[in-house]
């Protein structure tokens, strides 16, 4: 059933930029990326030359710095990958510093990234965030954390998962076979409630 929802999948340009022209090109980049497997089934936001290099303006390494190899399918996570996906979850430029320790953390071996993205059970990386940054971002910690209404909690969840799926190949029904899934397998993020918390 994959290749029915994703006849394009390994069809697309092997550049670094595509240009896409179209009467309305976020429709068309929503249409090819999701006929790619490059969606979690949700419209995105395109990333554009200008989105990325915001993102990486962030205080980011160099573009080209790669973070690692992402299991199951050993694709490289580049800076400006990660940067890309985070753009098309919707984050804002300064979640990006979150995005990337997020990779960083699900990259370190001790984590199982392969058992995470591989296994039949509805698992999913809960992404904590803690201190100042949390609080800057509007990380929320309390009522709702994981329900709607919370953009910085939603887009940086997604953006890791985005990531797992467009750099791993974490790909529901052909990598992961998790059963019926899960909402958290779309976002999984909330700060850490430090005034009240028993840790």
């Amino acid at each position: 059933g994959l290749l029915a929802r994703t006849p394009l999948a390994g069809e697309f340009p092997r550049q670094r930029v595509e240009v896409i022209r179209a009467a309305d090109p976020t429709a068309e980049v929503n249409r090819l990326y999701r006929l790619r497997g490059w969606t979690d089934g949700l419209p995105v936001v395109p990333p554009t030359i200008g989105r990325v290099d915001e993102m990486i303006d962030q205080g980011a390494p160099d573009r080209h710095a790669v973070l690692g190899e992402m299991e199951p399918l050993g694709g490289v996570a580049s800076v400006e990958k990660v940067a890309a996906n985070a753009v098309m979850a919707g984050c804002q430029p300064e979640y990006f510093p979150v995005v990337l320790a997020a990779v960083q953390a699900i990259l370190d071996p001790e984590f199982n990234l392969r058992g995470v993205q591989t296994t039949d059970e509805s698992v999913a990386p809960l992404i904590i965030v803690n201190g100042p940054a949390a609080r800057r971002l509007g990380i929320n910690a309390g009522w709702g954390a994981l329900g709607p209404g919370w953009a910085a909690n939603a887009t940086i969840g997604r953006a890791i998962r985005l990531v797992m799926n467009n750099i791993g190949g974490g790909w529901p029904g052909a990598v992961s076979f998790a059963g019926l899934g899960q909402p958290a397998r779309y976002s999984l993020c909330l700060a850490e409630r430090e005034n009240d918390t028993p840790w």
